[in-house]
């Protein structure tokens, strides 16, 4: 019997028990379509939690001065730490009144440098954010969030207007875009940034709280250790400072990560497998339920090879249509996911393949069994009991 006319056997055996056929057809394509959607959804899902945990500063770590310490950070830690990361700011803190008129709320104060808009991922809504010539020519600029703007100045455009920050007037050049997460609460006061230098000259001194350092492609440990190797030389005292990360959170949240894929990978596998139970389970019944035609056609000349492959076949016919109905129900139930969970999804082109191929390969794989016991059927035995 040639390949074509196993395949039409085959084919023709499907549309005979065409209920039966579909159920099980229905069955795989919604472990396929399953396998898509969980893959894609959970690929999707796991960018998503890197995303946050980038903006919150898994790729930066902090140094500054041990507490008590007389010597605060400065300009000489600053130019060390340049070579370590792609980006380095300097950072002075403090808790301010920011007034315009007679409105006024307390702030939190950031003094830094062009380079920490880089640094923690700032976006603005109108305006620009500190410039390195603010910083040189230390310029009275303020850079205000979101809600300091909407509280001082209301609906108004501030870009241009003057507010006062503690005893100091600063001229507005920036607002920053809302910038809050769904996943981390948080309770801070809202923000004003101001040229390191300027603050410092109206603040009397020039200490600096931490240094903030992006680290780049570079592992945060290797960082870490880079920039105490580059700050021993500067303090001659010794470690005079602490360099902070988030390692051990990077870890345990990549763990994590780990953990939520494979959980997602073997329910996805789960479901695949169960398709190929059914499969299974309908070629045994066809074989039962067969033995007579199988009888006839061994009577007939059939050798034992070409009921194996017909059997086969019938599996492989139902992998395969069991694909591509995974394959449109896969596309649906990531878009009906991306829906409901609220985050950007699609189907990603490496889970469809392994997707539609393992349905093809289980289809295929649960038809041996029973094309065996169909090809092991007595041709006489089977006749007797028709």
């Amino acid at each position: 019997m040639r390949a074509a006319d196993v395949v039409r056997t085959a084919l023709s055996s499907l549309r005979e028990n065409r209920t039966r056929a579909f159920l099980t057809v229905l069955g795989l394509s919604i472990g396929v379509g399953a396998c898509i959607a969980i893959g894609s959804l959970g690929i999707a899902a796991v960018q998503e939690v890197r995303g946050e945990m980038n903006r919150f500063g898994v790729d930066r770590i902090w140094v500054e001065a041990k507490a008590g310490n007389a010597l605060p950070m400065d300009e000489d830690d600053v130019r060390a730490l340049q070579a370590v990361g792609q980006a380095v700011a300097p950072v002075r803190y403090a808790a301010l009144q920011a007034k315009n008129g007679t409105r006024a709320m307390a702030c939190a104060v950031v003094a830094t440098t062009a380079d920490y808009a880089q640094i923690e991922n700032l976006t603005l809504a109108r305006g620009r954010f500190l410039r390195a010539e603010d910083e040189e020519n230390v310029l009275r600029a303020a850079v205000l969030e979101d809600a300091v703007a909407g509280e001082l100045f209301g609906s108004a455009d501030c870009i241009g207007q003057k507010v006062t920050v503690g005893t100091t007037r600063y001229t507005v050049v920036g607002v920053l875009a809302a910038n809050r997460s769904e996943y981390v609460v948080s309770d801070s006061k809202p923000k004003i940034y101001l040229p390191l230098s300027a603050y410092a000259l109206t603040a009397g001194d020039e200490g600096m709280s931490e240094i903030i350092v992006r680290v780049g492609n570079k592992s945060v440990g290797a960082a870490a250790a880079e920039a105490k190797a580059a700050l021993r030389p500067v303090h001659a005292a010794g470690d005079e400072f602490t360099v902070s990360s988030m390692a051990e959170q990077i870890e345990s949240a990549e763990r994590i990560l780990r953990i939520v894929s494979t959980v997602l990978a073997v329910v996805g596998v789960i479901c695949m497998l169960t398709g190929g139970v059914g499969v299974m389970n309908v070629l045994l019944t066809g074989v039962r339920e067969r033995r007579g035609e199988i009888g006839i056609r061994k009577a007939l000349g059939a050798r034992d090879r070409e009921i194996f492959l017909q059997f086969v076949c019938e599996a492989a016919c139902y992998g395969t249509l069991g694909a591509l109905g995974g394959l449109a129900l896969g596309f649906v139930l990531t878009d009906l996911g991306e829906r409901v969970i609220g985050i950007a999804a699609f189907p990603v082109p490496w889970v469809v393949l392994c997707s539609v191929a393992f349905s093809c390969l289980v289809g295929a794989v649960c038809g041996v069994y029973p094309a065996m016991r169909a090809a092991a059927v007595s041709p006489v035995t089977a006749m007797r009991q028709m």
